[in-house]
């Protein structure tokens, strides 16, 4: 009753509006606060507590059920184009959460788009952030058909949709598969890619496992003068990981000697990636396909362009892990040699061989035929190759 008093009087001072306030939240009434939130200014901290009390309510849908009986009280509509647009975007932010969450989101985009039903028959302007937001949901949620609807009535009303909308449909295999004929797209709509452009589209292409076409993606990042280097580690990185962990040997090693090739910087170049590539390396090595030798050399060009003693460009100490995997790669290519020059690697560093670390470079001269050396380091380790 308050909130339609206050309504139906106009705007009075603020005190006097937040007093409102203030009885309508304390009874529960967080849509109604609302309302006179709505009514009250549209100063960022109005903005900021319309955002606060649609999460009391839980539920855009209930909020328009009162909202509009308030309405039909006071005979006309109590939402500004302000706080519409503030309900659209909480929305779409729970949309959002239920992506990032695993969830399914379909619930909460149906909610999105019945508010933009009621906001259009209730004659409100609907502009840029509100379609743009929409859009956005419904790409988040893989909904392409939907997607491209509200782009299409958007288009209609002559309604530009913001870089965050467009960025938003590379997530959807229709657009993440054009790569460079979306960045014309784009700019056929008179914008510029950003940083979550490209980040986008390395995704699709990392999906799709293409290497080569994530460095000619970052090529061109470079040349549209946007700063590459964490996107380009956090995208190497990925495409790398995601291949040793899945034991795609071939395109492992196509997308590390790709990067390699590609000139990126020491600091952006493998530096949290080295141990899993190396891991990997010494799984492979052990399989008959690809061949123990592919493995080592693969695990060789990384250690060799990486891997620099102490004063040297590079990285000055790798984790204990990449030197268990190199020892573990030659062992299985019996290369005895390199087994003990990774160790003395170590040892150069200050660090002590483990017997696991000679038992291997033991065993590598045993295969290799080496019986004295093998015997030698037995004796003095005092290690048996078998049981270690």
């Amino acid at each position: 009753k308050a909130t339609v008093s206050v309504l139906n009087w106009g705007l009075g001072p603020d005190s006097e509006m937040q007093h409102v306030r203030g009885l309508a939240r304390r009874a529960g009434r967080f849509a109604q606060a609302h309302v006179v939130t709505g009514q009250w200014c549209a100063s960022s901290t109005a903005a900021e507590t319309v955002r606060q009390e649609v999460g009391d309510l839980k539920s855009v849908d209930k909020l328009m059920g009162v909202v509009g009986a308030v309405g039909a009280a006071v005979g006309e509509s109590v939402l500004t184009d302000s706080t519409a647009f503030l309900l659209m975007d909480e929305q779409v932010s729970r949309v959002e959460v239920c992506v990032e969450g695993g969830q399914d989101p379909r619930r909460e985009l149906q909610i999105a788009r019945q508010l933009m039903k009621h906001l259009v028959e209730e004659g409100h302007s609907i502009g840029e952030r509100c379609y743009s937001r929409l859009v956005e949901a419904c790409a988040l949620a893989g909904d392409k058909d939907l997607a491209e609807k509200y782009m299409e009535q958007a288009e209609a009303a002559s309604i530009p949709l913001n870089l965050a909308a467009l960025n938003a449909l590379l997530l959807l295999p229709k657009y993440g598969h054009m790569r460079e004929e979306f960045l014309a797209f784009i700019e056929r709509r008179g914008l510029r890619p950003n940083t979550q452009t490209y980040e986008f589209l390395l995704l699709a292409i990392r999906d799709a496992g293409d290497a080569p076409a994530a460095m000619s993606l970052l090529n061109r990042l470079k040349a549209d003068g946007i700063s590459t280097p964490a996107i380009a580690s956090r995208t190497m990185q990925t495409l790398i990981v995601y291949f040793a962990n899945a034991n795609d040997f071939e395109r492992l090693n196509s997308t590390v000697l790709t990067m390699l090739a590609g000139g990126m910087p020491h600091d952006v170049r493998m530096a949290h990636e080295l141990p899993v590539v190396l891991a990997a390396c010494a799984r492979h090595a052990k399989q008959e396909d690809p061949a123990p030798s592919e493995a080592a050399a693969l695990a060789e060009e990384l250690w060799g362009s990486l891997v620099r003693l102490p004063g040297e460009e590079g990285l000055p100490c790798p984790p204990l892990a990449c030197y268990h995997s190199m020892l573990r790669v030659h062992e299985a290519a019996v290369a005895p040699a390199a087994c003990e020059r990774i160790i003395a690697d170590l040892e150069a560093r200050g660090e002590v061989a483990t017997d696991a670390m000679w038992a291997r470079a033991a065993e590598a001269h045993s295969r290799a035929g080496n019986a004295a050396r093998c015997a030698e380091i037995q004796e003095e380790w005092g290690i048996d190759t078998k049981a270690a």
